[in-house]
C-alpha cells in the first residue's frame, strides 16, 4: 500500500526535478514524502479530521482542493498553482518554462481522452500505472 499519496501536483514536480527519463510525472511516486503539508491544506480547505484521512481519501480531497473552478477536471493553471504553491513551500525555486514543461508532459501522456484536462479518473489511472 502507498503510505504517501499527495498528488498529481507532487509527481509532475518530483519526477522531473530527480528523474532524466522522458516518462509521465503521474507515473513516478518513489519521492512522494510530504504528506504534512498536504495535510495542513487539507484541514484548511475540507472539513475532515486528519486522524480520517487515509490514503485514498486524501487524494480525492487533494485533487478537489486544487479544482477550483470545481469542473471535477484539473487544467493547466490549477496544476500550476499546485506545483508552485509544493515548491514555494519547500523553498524550490523553478522557472515557468520548466512548470510549463511539467504540464505539458502530465497532459501529453495521461490526458486519455484529449480534453485539454487531467479528470479524476485519468489522473487515478496515470497514479496507479
Amino acid at each position: 500500500m502507498k503510505l504517501f499519496i499527495v498528488s498529481l501536483f507532487l509527481l509532475l514536480l518530483l519526477s522531473f526535478v530527480t528523474c532524466a527519463e522522458r516518462i509521465s510525472p503521474l507515473r513516478d511516486t518513489k519521492h512522494i514524502k510530504d504528506r504534512k503539508h498536504i495535510e495542513e491544506h487539507l484541514k484548511e480547505q475540507v472539513n475532515v479530521k486528519e486522524e480520517k484521512l487515509d490514503d485514498e481519501n486524501m487524494v480525492m480531497h487533494y485533487f478537489k482542493l486544487h479544482d477550483t473552478d470545481n469542473n471535477g477536471k484539473l487544467d493547466g493553471l490549477e496544476i500550476f498553482k499546485a506545483m508552485s504553491d509544493y515548491t514555494n513551500h519547500n523553498d524550490e525555486k523553478f522557472d515557468d518554462a520548466k512548470f510549463a514543461e511539467w504540464i505539458d508532459r502530465a497532459l501529453e501522456d495521461d490526458d486519455r481522452n484529449g480534453d485539454g484536462y487531467i479528470d479524476y479518473a485519468e489522473y487515478m489511472l496515470a497514479y496507479n500505472s
